[in-house]
């Protein structure tokens, strides 16, 4: 797998993955929780 395509898989994936964050800011704590709580 080259380089551009790893890329492109991890924009995909944190498009999706932050979706609706723009609409709700005051979950923040959320986010950030999911992130680096594991």
């Amino acid at each position: 797998m080259s380089v551009v395509n790893q890329l492109v898989e991890l924009l995909e994936r944190l498009y999706s993955e932050t979706e609706g964050y723009e609409d709700n800011p005051s979950d923040a704590q959320l986010w950030y929780n999911r992130g680096y709580a594991n």
